[in-house]
C-alpha cells in the first residue's frame, strides 16, 4: 500500500525531540508528489525496500536525509532546485512514507546502515554530498564515520547533536517531562490505530488524521488518508525517538566519532529559537545558545567546516527559507568540484 503525508500529532512536537510542525506547502511544486508516487526502491541487505526518489543529473550525487517522522516530502521545496545543479535523491526511512517497516532498534547504527544501502543504490560508486535535517544530522555523521571514503561533503540543516538532551536537561530540569507531554498525542494515536482505523467524526480523528498537503494532487489525496490511518509510521517514529535519545545511541555515536578531515561541511542554524511550553525566557535564551554552540562543535569536525545562522527561519529551514538550503548545497557542490 502506498502511503503519503504527515501525522497530525507530530505537528505539536518540540524541536529538541527532532520534529516540529511542517512548513506551509507551496502549490507550484505540486508536481513533486506525482513524480515521487512512481519513484524507485532500493533494497537493504535484509530484503526491506526503501523508496528513493531522484531528480536531475550530474555529480556528485546529493542525498537528502530527513528529520524525525519525516519522509522524502520534507525536501520537496528544495529538491527540484538542487536538481538543476546535480542529481539529487530523497528517500523515506524505514516505516515512513512508502518504505517497508523495520523491526528492531532504530538507533544511529541501524539508520546509518539503511543510508548505506541508499548510497550504494544511487551513488554510482562515487562519494556523495549528504544533506540532512534535524535527526538526519546524527545519521549522516554516523555513516560518514563508518564510510569516510563515501562522503564528499555535508550540508546539515539545523541538525540534532550528540548528547543534546543531557545539555538541555542542565538548562531545563523538566525537559524530559516536557518531551513526554509533547509526544503523548503520538502514542495515543498509535494505540488507537493498532486497534483499527479511526472513524471520521470521532474525537480522535482531528488529532491523528491530518489534512492533506495543499500542494498534493487531488487524485493522490486518498493515499495520504491511508497513510494516516496506519499505525506503522507511529511505531517507526517511536522507535527512532527511543533510539535517538537512548544511552545506547549515544555510546554508538561516541565510539564511531572521528574527525572529518577537510571535507566541506556547512551547518545551517535556525535564527528563531523554538517555543518550549513551560520554559522561562531565560531558559529559552540559554537553550538557543546551547543549540548554537552544539552546531559550532559539529562544524569543527572538519577543517573546512563552518556555521551559518539563517535569520527568521524556524527548525524547518528548508520550508521557511528553501533558498538558504539550496545556496548552501550549491556552495558545497562547488567546493567538492574544486570551485573554491
Amino acid at each position: 500500500m502506498q502511503r503519503f503525508g504527515i501525522p497530525a500529532a507530530l505537528a505539536a512536537l518540540a524541536l529538541a525531540g527532532g520534529a516540529t510542525a511542517q512548513p506551509a506547502p507551496k502549490p507550484e511544486i505540486g508536481a513533486w508528489w506525482r513524480a515521487y508516487e512512481v519513484a524507485r526502491f532500493v533494497k537493504t541487505p535484509d530484503g526491506r525496500k526503501l523508496r528513493v526518489f531522484c531528480q536531475g543529473s550530474g555529480g556528485p550525487v546529493a542525498i537528502l536525509e530527513s528529520g524525525l517522522g519525516d519522509g522524502a516530502w520534507s525536501w520537496r521545496q528544495v529538491q527540484p532546485q538542487i536538481a538543476r545543479q546535480t542529481r539529487v535523491c530523497s528517500y523515506d526511512r524505514a516505516g515512513l512514507g512508502l518504505s517497508d517497516e523495520a523491526h528492531g532498534p532504530r538507533d544511529v547504527d541501524a539508520m546509518a546502515a539503511d543510508l548505506a544501502a541508499v548510497v550504494e543504490g544511487v551513488g554510482r560508486g562515487k562519494p556523495v554530498v549528504l544533506v540532512a535535517h534535524s535527526l538526519g544530522g546524527p545519521i549522516v555523521r554516523q555513516f560518514a564515520y563508518r564510510h569516510p571514503d563515501s562522503v564528499a561533503g555535508f550540508v546539515l540543516v539545523d541538525p540534532s547533536a550528540d548528547h543534546q538532551n543531557e545539555r538541555f536537561r542542565a538548562i531545563i530540569p523538566d525537559f524530559d517531562k516536557m518531551n513526554r507531554i509533547n509526544y503523548a498525542p503520538m502514542e495515543r494515536c498509535r494505540m488507537l490505530l493498532e486497534k483499527g482505523p479511526i472513524a471520521e467524526g470521532a474525537p480522535e480523528y482531528r488529532l491523528c488524521i491530518s489534512k492533506p498537503p495543499a500542494d498534493m494532487p487531488a487524485d493522490l489525496v486518498h493515499f495520504h488518508y491511508q497513510y494516516n490511518q496506519s499505525p506503522i509510521h507511529y511505531r517507526e517514529v517511536a522507535a527512532e525517538l527511543d533510539g535517538a535519545t537512548g544511552e545506547a545511541n549515544a555510546r554508538e555515536a561516541d565510539a564511531a566519532r572521528r574527525p572529518l578531515g577537510d571535507k566541506p561541511l556547512l551547518v545551517l542554524t535556525a535564527g528563531v529559537t523554538p517555543k518550549i511550553p513551560g520554559a522561562t525566557p531565560e531558559q529559552l535564551n540559554r537553550f538557543g545558545q546551547a543549540w548554537y554552540e552544539m552546531h559550532n562543535e559539529i562544524a569543527a569536525l572538519s577543517t573546512r567546516g563552518r556555521q551559518r545562522i539563517v535569520p527568521g527561519a524556524s527548525h524547518y529551514i528548508q520550508g521557511d527559507n528553501p533558498e538558504a538550503v539550496v545556496e548552501a548545497v550549491s556552495e558545497v557542490l562547488s567546493e567538492v568540484r574544486g570551485g573554491h
